[in-house]
C-alpha cells in the first residue's frame, strides 16, 4: 500500500467538504438575496403607451371637491404619491367623478376615495379603497354608488366612584375605512378584512386613578360595545350608537 495515498486521502476530503460547504453557503445568500429583492424593493411601474382607462363614479356625499386617485397596485394601506405609481386623479363634482387613468402593464389598479396623507384629503369624512380585479382590455371602471360616512371622535371616560384597585376594558368599534374589491361584473364587494373588520382597543389598569380617558375615531352610525371587569369581577357590556361627529361617553365604576 502506498503511503502517500493515504496521506492525502483526508486532505481530499476535507477540501471536497469545504468546497461543498461554500457552494451552500453560495445558494442560501443568492436565495435570500433574491427574497429581499422581491419583498423589499420598489419596482417600475410599466405603463401601457396606448391604453387609457376611463373611471367614472358616484359618491354619497354632500361635500364637493372630494379627491379620487387612481393607483397602481393591490396592497391595502401601502399606496403613496410616488412618482411612477399614480395613475390618475380626479375631484367630486355635484357627487360624481370622471378622469382618466392610466394602464400600468406589470401592476393592478386600485381607486382611492378621499385617502389620508393626500392631497386635498378631507377628515370630516371616511376613506375607501376599491381593488380593482383583472379585467381582460379594461377600457371603463364604472363605480357604483359609495357611501362616506363621517368620521366620529369618540371619548370614553372611565369614573372610579367605588375605590376599586383595577380595571380592565375592552372597545369594539370600526374603523373610519372601507376597502372593496371592483368585480369583474361591475360590482363592489366588501374585500378581505383589513379595514373592514372590528377594532379591539384593550387595556387593563391597577391601582386605578379615579379618572381614565380613552378616545377611539369611528363612524357615525355604527356600533361601539364596550365590555369592562373592575377588579377581576364579572363582565359588564354597555354599548351606544354613534350619533354625532363627537361623542362623550362616561362609564362610572
Amino acid at each position: 500500500m502506498d503511503l502517500s495515498d493515504v496521506s492525502t486521502q483526508p486532505n481530499a476530503i476535507f477540501v471536497s467538504f469545504i468546497k461543498g460547504y461554500i457552494l451552500k453557503i453560495l445558494k442560501i445568500s443568492v436565495l435570500l438575496f433574491l427574497i429581499l429583492q422581491y419583498v423589499s424593493c420598489s419596482y417600475d411601474i410599466r405603463i401601457e403607451a396606448d391604453r387609457r382607462i376611463q373611471v367614472v363614479g358616484e359618491i354619497n356625499s354632500t361635500l364637493d371637491n372630494i379627491s379620487v386617485y387612481s393607483i397602481a397596485g393591490n396592497q391595502a394601506g401601502s399606496y403613496s404619491q410616488e412618482e411612477g405609481h399614480l395613475l390618475g386623479r380626479g375631484m367630486s363634482k355635484n357627487g360624481s367623478f370622471d378622469f382618466v387613468s392610466l394602464k400600468p402593464e406589470n401592476a393592478g389598479i386600485s381607486i382611492l376615495i378621499n385617502p389620508p396623507g393626500f392631497d386635498n384629503y378631507t377628515n370630516t369624512i371616511s376613506t375607501t379603497f376599491i381593488n380593482v380585479q383583472p379585467q381582460n382590455r379594461l377600457r371603463i371602471i364604472n363605480i357604483p354608488e359609495i357611501s362616506l360616512p363621517e368620521l366620529a371622535s369618540v371619548q370614553v371616560n372611565f369614573i372610579n366612584i367605588s375605590g376599586a384597585a383595577a380595571i380592565a376594558y375592552q372597545i369594539a368599534f370600526l374603523p373610519p375605512v372601507n376597502e372593496y374589491a371592483y368585480t369583474n361584473t361591475g360590482e363592489l364587494e366588501v374585500s378581505g378584512d383589513f379595514f373592514n373588520r372590528v377594532n379591539l382597543r384593550s387595556n387593563s389598569l391597577e391601582n386605578s386613578d379615579s379618572y381614565i380617558e380613552d378616545r377611539i375615531k369611528s363612524l357615525v352610525g355604527t356600533k361601539v360595545e364596550i365590555i369592562y371587569s373592575v377588579d377581576e369581577g364579572e363582565e359588564l357590556t354597555e354599548s351606544f350608537i354613534i350619533e354625532d361627529q363627537n361623542v362623550l361617553y362616561e362609564i362610572e365604576y
